[in-house]
């Protein structure tokens, strides 16, 4: 036999043994370490599988069956291949351009020449080649041809690929299956021509066929025509993979820029990531046209989702859409249909692409992924499941597809192995490793794709034909490597019959042990038995299986039988089939056996070498900066602490990692620590990386950075940024500015607005305050206000807090209050760093201020004649001490404002660069401020206080106007009874300066003792608002507010160790409980005593309205004088702490034995007499009517609801409704008083019928009803002297109520006897008084015939008698014209006296003396009217004035409580006679 001569190939084609094949030990790494890397070296590898391979049957069972031939066909065929022979042995061979492999290739040296072949013939007949048919895919044509050259040139049949190639793995089905037209599924046809599927197809053969790709065709074909359904005959030895792949362009500038891992799923977590940070190293989907060649618009080159739902929609992307719609409900850019099973999405941009959530709002921020016919749409689940900003369209036509990945431009979808991934350098994004229940059970895509099985696939039944070729194509493999390094050869110009060619010649031993014959593991596999369980021996051995990804080929036991064993620790295997398992690379590690994958050392962790077991861990406080880390000198220090200097990885020299400093900033890593904002730093060592750390005032001058740092124009060298360089002036945002001609201008303006101020404060300290408006008084008092809220400002200032704009520019401005003078620019002429001369010139400047007043002053006396006294000057200089003394005491604190730096000193708050109890400058600035702290605070203050507690003595001395003079400023902007408040005013202003001193170091104590300060000075003044003025005191409470508002919110802004916050607000939040359950267990306690421990029983309620009050109060005196006992009388005037609810309270306890009603014409109108008469109706209580002039008694008319209603509105009712009082338990209690009878007491009939001693019988039955009173006196005895005859109206009860209060009160006082004159005929048989006559004027006296009549004969009778008037307070004067023209006419002809006798009683009363007596008045009050009234009385009768009178005529009283006023009652229309309290 001649040995085929064959055609000559390139020599860097050839491969003539298997490591020639390897071009470089990784071609293509893969990005995570659970996928697997892709490459190959001089053993046979390939992909690590995800499942176990199929187990390839034993060569014993698949030897060629003998094909049943007639007898005639059997010797035909035998005598071709003797002529065959003869021939091949007389003649040269000829040259086959087809031969590949030489004899010596073969096992034996059979090598089959193509004559020697045969054809496939079936039991029925059939003959012909042996067809292959292989995909469009290069590493299936390459597979394909293997096959081919062994099959025709080791085992001898004729193969045949067919002409068409397969356009995806589906049509394999189809094609092997029998369809000519492989695009198109023809079971139906081939069954109704082959029911039995006894004729067999043309296509016999097809490798690498994807798995994901082709099982749905299968399983049509095996449900339905099962009978020529291809048979699966394993796999090819490798695995595909799918997914997104990134181009190396982008993933090398993202981790190279960014640090960005792209070739894996979190690198684009958007959460941990922003969009616009990942998104630039992508093409932006606006720019994305102007890199595509002939681009118009986005649908020439991409389907529209419109076309797409037609198209590809109804097997790819419907279950995708389903399950994303289940998995993201919330997305409503995707929708699925269950009735019609069918999905639609929305495509966000240009109506192609889709947007995941994570970019939707910006679409250039998301990143293009280009897919063709919706493959991978895998992506939409896992964009939206981890954050992933991208977009996603279906590219139209393959050749653009695959020209815009050479361009490398997006993302794309992609598949492996193919040449296309070698060309470009592509890699797979890695996710999660494939998780089998999310994507089957739950139906979440968000893990890695599951490696795909790639098939091999064969005709149905044609193992029984032909079952050596059989054998072949199941047991043929290619690892994976080898297939790589061929597609690579490819791309390089190399044909795919060269490159397998070329592979068979140089792995014979691998493809021989393919071809039929005895029991022999090929490298890579092990024993099996019968079950396909791998064996540890050669007993019950069966066949042989390839050896498992986590295990490798071992000879046993000395023979050449292999078993397969795990990989120890420190090792593993990630591909089937291997002869050896490789060691864990340094930074991975395995700690058990049989592992497929290392794992990657955690972060802070490290494994050094190969093959470790286990990973070491870093130093305290280090740490790595990426998982896998491989040497001890990947730790770094974590962050919050710094490397300490001398740390080389060179010299071998280790340091530790020490803790970051306070106000230093520590990344994680090794480099030196930044200074943070507001702290300054001076490197003590720089070498040893040793530092001391200084607090700023702010960080706007000490802005961070490195050390030394300081903002723009300020003098580094100075502790911490305090100064500005020589030459400039402080400006805003913490920087210097240089020194020009304009800098001046500031002091300049302020100095003319400090001469204008202080010539108005002296202009209007001349101004008579009996001539100013109250108008004006309250501007000042508002102006001074604003000053003090300026001041407070600028002590915020002060404070620990990191105020943001605009309020710290607005802060920093005020600051100027508090005699900041940086904004004056002064250091432009006193050295900014000559601390000392700055606080001394802050502290002389209310000396010169005051200086420059006085000289003002001067200017004024002497130079424009204006006269100018002592006091005007002491008002002066009070109104500015008082106004200012926030800021002086501001001042005089600032050298005991010491502030903590983290290197344990601490410094002026207002100048770091003093170092407090150490420099010598802050010794002198705290001697100087304590002087003026004990001048300006404490002194001032004494002053105050010492004035005020004099106040009462000084206005009643001789000179008390000319004290009030000088001391105005101290008590004319407050009320006469708030008098007081200076102190109060400045006690305040003291704690507020005193706040942020004593808490320096403490920015929330600071808030929290301020906000307490203020509601609590608040509280204060909303009570008793002690502002002259309504809209002061409005202004003062609203001011609190804000401020409070203000400081809760800086709570946000305050920088402080969390440990002591907790701590201060635990202390804190103890108190406030403490306070809140505290008051709570204390008014429980009160309540419970009240009820179990009532108070003082009364003997009886008087129930009045105030038209009635002095004759409540004298029946209260009457019932005293007979019960004895002062609590035993309960009248509302002298219980004004009591409110309506207490009284109906009274009533429902049953706390009075008796209520005292005074029926007058308008008590039962009232609305609050008749929620009392009803609750004590209701409850029990006693009533005792007592009917007085006006009262008449109801009809039934007036006992129906509606006519009760009519007696008041609702509004003046709904006390009593809510108090559970109803119009029909009122009617109820008005039906009792009518039938109950009554104790007439009408005094005006009484004493017109000069029988007033009935008058006094009724008080009398009064308390005797009560069943507490003594015998009722007889009648009044109007005979014998008297000392005061007190004249009254005779037809105002009220009037004589008055007289004969008057009577029982002053006797008691003076001992006098006073008798009451009512009328004329009185008047004539009376004696003259002994002492004088007190007229008592109530309203419409003047008016009253009687009165008058009275008046005058008392006058003409007793012309030289002294004359007191006691004016009611609903009393008032008419004018002189009234009196002329109205009432003295109109008088004097009821009276029948001549006019002259009126007119002259008319002039007397209005020259007598006056004083107040108000009824209405508690007993207290009523005493002390009464006192001042005997006073003024003694006055008149002796000329001496009383010890606590000024003068009677001028008499004011000033402390008179009276009750709270009474809805008077209402009548529809009809006149009310009732009268309002005050």
């Amino acid at each position: 036999m001649l040995t085929p001569v064959h055609r000559p190939r390139p020599a860097s084609l050839l491969v003539s043994a298997l490591p020639c094949l390897s071009t470089s030990p990784s071609l293509h790494p893969h990005p995570h370490p659970s996928l697997p890397r892709v490459g190959f070296d001089s053993r046979l590898e390939a992909v690590p599988l995800r499942s176990i391979l199929p187990r390839p049957s034993s060569r014993n069972q698949h030897r060629a069956a003998r094909v049943r031939l007639s007898p005639l066909l059997r010797a035909r065929m035998a005598t071709m291949r003797l002529a065959l022979g003869l021939l091949a042995a007389v003649a040269p061979a000829p040259i086959s351009a087809t031969t590949c492999l030489e004899s010596g290739h073969v096992p034996g040296g059979n090598l089959k020449l193509p004559f020697q072949r045969k054809n496939v013939v079936t039991e029925e007949g059939q003959e012909m080649p042996l067809g292959v048919v292989h995909g469009w895919w290069t590493s299936s044509k390459l597979l394909s041809h293997i096959f081919k050259i062994i099959a025709e040139e080791a085992v001898g049949y004729n193969v045949t690929i067919a002409a068409s190639t397969l356009g995806n793995s589906g049509q394999s089905v189809y094609a092997i299956g029998g369809c000519e037209d492989f695009g198109s599924d023809c079971w139906q046809s081939l069954k109704a021509q082959d029911p039995d599927g006894k004729i067999l197809s043309r296509n016999h053969f097809a490798f690498e066929i994807w798995e994901n790709y082709f099982r749905q065709q299968m399983d049509v074909w095996t449900s339905n025509y099962p009978e020529k359904a291809p048979e699966e005959i394993g796999t090819v030895g490798y695995y595909g993979d799918e997914g997104v792949f990134i181009n190396p362009i982008s993933n090398n500038a993202g981790l190279r820029q960014d640090k960005l891992i792209l070739d894996w799923y979190r690198g684009y977590n958007t959460s941990e990531f922003s969009a616009e940070a990942l998104s630039r190293h992508f093409t932006k989907l606006s720019d994305l046209g102007r890199l595509l060649p002939n681009f118009t618009n986005h649908s020439s080159y991409f389907f529209t989702c419109d076309e797409l739902r037609l198209t590809e929609m109804p097997y790819r992307v419907n279950p995708i859409l389903r399950d994303y719609h289940v998995q993201f409900p919330n997305d409503t850019t995707v929708s699925y249909n269950e009735s019609t099973q069918t999905g639609e999405w929305q495509c966000d941009y240009e109506g192609i692409w889709w947007l995941s959530p994570a970019c939707r709002e910006d679409p250039d921020t998301c990143i293009p992924v280009i897919t063709m016919q919706f493959w991978g749409s895998a992506i939409l689940h896992q964009a939206a499941y981890f954050h992933m900003p991208i977009a996603l369209a279906s590219i139209r036509s393959y050749g653009d597809w695959t020209s815009i990945i050479a361009s490398q431009i997006p993302l794309t979808y992609w598949w492996y192995p193919d040449d296309l991934f070698i060309k470009s350098d592509l890699k797979i994004i890695a996710f999660p490793p494939y998780n089998k229940e999310q994507y089957e059970i739950q139906g979440l895509q968000v893990s890695q794709l599951q490696a795909i099985p790639l098939r091999k696939l064969m005709a149905r039944g044609f193992g029984s034909v032909a079952g050596d070729a059989a054998l072949v194509a199941k047991e043929l493999w290619v690892p994976e490597s080898n297939i790589i390094a061929m597609m690579k050869s490819t791309t390089d110009g190399a044909t795919v019959e060269d490159m397998a060619c070329d592979w068979v010649r140089a792995n014979t031993e691998l493809w021989h042990q393919w071809l039929p014959g005895q029991l022999v593991c090929n490298p890579g596999q092990g024993l099996v038995n019968k079950d396909g369980e791998f064996l540890s021996s050669s007993l019950n051995a069966d066949s042989c299986g390839w050896c498992e990804p986590g295990t490798y080929s071992a000879f046993w036991n000395g023979t050449e039988q292999t078993i397969c064993s795990s990989c120890p620790a420190g090792s593993f295997q990630k591909s089937p089939g291997q002869t050896a398992c490789e060691p864990c690379s340094s930074g991975k590690f395995t700690d058990s056996q049989g592992n497929t994958a290392c794992t990657d050392c955690a972060v802070a962790t490290y494994a050094e070498g190969s093959g470790n077991t286990n990973c070491t861990s870093c130093l305290a406080h280090e740490s790595t900066m990426v998982r896998a880390a491989e040497t001890s000198w990947d730790c770094v220090c974590d962050a919050g602490y710094y490397r300490a200097a001398g740390h080389s990885e060179s010299s071998g020299a280790r340091t530790d990692c020490k803790a970051c400093p306070a106000g230093m900033e520590c990344e994680k890593g090794n480099d030196a620590p930044m200074v943070s904002a507001g702290f300054w730093v001076s490197e003590q060592n720089g070498i040893d990386r040793e530092y001391s750390v200084y607090r700023c005032q702010n960080d706007l001058e000490c802005p961070g950075g490195e050390a030394g740092t300081c903002a723009a124009g300020r003098d580094p060298s100075v502790i911490g940024c305090a100064s500005c360089r020589p030459a400039y002036h402080r400006a805003s945002k913490g920087e210097c500015t240089k020194c020009e001609g304009s800098a001046w201008l500031p002091l300049l303006g302020a100095s003319f607005l400090v001469v204008c101020g202080l010539s108005a404060v002296a202009f209007f300290a001349r101004v008579d305050v009996t001539k100013i408006r109250m108008n004006t008084v309250s501007v000042a008092i508002c102006m001074s206000q604003t000053v003090m809220i300026v001041q407070t400002m600028s002590l915020f200032f002060t404070m620990k807090i990191d105020w943001v704009e605009p309020m710290r520019s607005m802060l920093s401005t005020f600051s100027i209050a508090a005699f900041n003078y940086s904004a004056l620019n002064l250091s432009c002429g006193v050295s900014d760093s000559d601390s000392v001369a700055k606080y001394v010139l802050q502290l002389l400047s209310f000396p010169l201020g005051l200086s420059l007043l006085c000289a003002i002053f001067a200017i004024m006396h002497f130079a424009l004649g204006k006269p100018i006294s002592k006091d005007h000057v002491i008002n002066s200089v009070g109104v500015l001490t008082l106004v200012l003394f926030l800021m002086l005491n501001m001042t005089a604190l600032k050298p005991f404002h010491c502030v903590s730096s983290p290197n344990g000193t601490s410094s002026l708050s207002s100048n770091p660069s003093i170092i407090c109890y150490v420099d010598s400058e802050w010794v002198a600035m705290a001697v100087m401020g304590t002087i003026a702290v004990l001048v300006y605070g404490v002194g001032f203050f004494s002053i105050v206080l010492y004035i005020t507690i004099s106040y009462p003595a000084l206005a009643l001395s001789a000179r008390g106007s000319i004290i009030m003079s000088r001391y105005r400023f101290m008590f004319q902007r407050f009320t006469a009874k708030c008098f007081y408040f200076t102190p109060i005013y400045l006690m305040r202003t003291l704690f507020i300066a005193l706040i942020p001193v004593i808490f320096a170091d403490y920015g929330h104590r600071q808030m929290i003792f301020l906000v307490l300060t203020m509601v609590v000075f608040g509280k204060i003044h909303a009570t008793y608002q002690p502002w002259r003025g309504a809209i002061p005191n409005m202004l003062d409470v609203w001011v609190m507010g804000c401020m409070i508002l203000l400081l809760t919110c800086s709570s946000l802004l305050i920088k402080v160790d969390g440990d002591e916050m907790v701590a201060d607000l635990e202390v804190f939040f103890t108190i406030i409980m403490v306070f809140v359950f505290g008051a709570v267990g204390i008014f429980l306690a009160f309540l419970a005593y009240r009820r179990f421990v009532p108070k003082d029983r009364w003997t009886a309620f008087l129930c009045h309205i105030p038209d009635t009050a002095m004759t409540a109060r004298w029946l209260k005196l009457d019932m005293q004088k007979r019960i004895g006992d002062k609590k035993g009388i309960f009248l509302a005037a002298d219980n004004l702490d009591w409110n309506l609810e207490d009284i109906f309270d009274l009533m429902r306890c049953q706390l009075a034995d008796n209520v005292v009603v005074l029926l007058s014409g308008g008590a039962l109108s009232s609305p609050q007499c008749a929620g009392q008469v009803t609750t004590a109706h209701t409850n029990g209580v006693r009533l005792v009517p007592v009917a007085l002039d006006s009262y008449t008694e109801l009809c039934d008319a007036d006992l129906d609801e509606a006519a009760i209603a009519t007696r008041w509105s609702a509004e003046a009712f709904r006390r009593c409704t809510a108090e559970g009082i109803s119009l029909a338990m009122v009617k109820d209690a008005y039906s009792y008083l009518r039938g109950a009878s009554k104790i007439s007491c009408r005094v005006v009939a009484n004493r017109l019928a000069s029988s007033h001693g009935a008058s006094l019988q009724a008080i009398a039955m009064v308390s005797s009803t009560c069943g507490a009173g003594k015998a009722a006196d007889g009648p009044e005895d109007d005979d014998g002297e008297y000392d005061v005859g007190v004249v009254a109206d005779v037809c105002d009860s009220e009037a004589i109520a008055a007289a004969e209060v008057l009577k029982s009160m002053v006797g008691a006082i003076k001992g006098w006897k006073l008798k009451g004159l009512m009328q004329d005929s009185e008047v004539r048989q009376a004696r003259a008084p002994s002492q004088l006559l007190v007229v008592v004027l109530t309203r419409g006296c003047l008016g009253s015939e009687s009165f008058v009549q009275t008046a005058a004969a008392a006058l003409r009778a007793w012309p030289s008698a002294p004359m007191l008037a006691a004016r009611a307070e609903d009393f008032s004067f008419p004018t002189v014209d009234t009196m002329q023209k109205v009432l003295t006419p109109q008088i004097a002809r009821g009276a029948e006296i001549p006019e002259a006798h009126v007119s002259s009683s008319y002039a007397a009363l209005l020259a007598s003396p006056s004083v107040s007596f108000v009824a209405n008045a508690r007993t207290s009050s009523l005493e002390k009217q009464v006192g001042y009234l005997v006073e003024c009385a003694a006055e008149v009768v002796t000329g001496v004035r009383g010890p606590s009178i000024t003068s009677c005529a001028e008499e004011v009283v000033k402390d008179v409580e009276v009750a709270p006023p009474v809805e008077p009652p209402e009548s529809n229309g009809q006149e009310n006679t009732a009268v309002s309290n005050v």
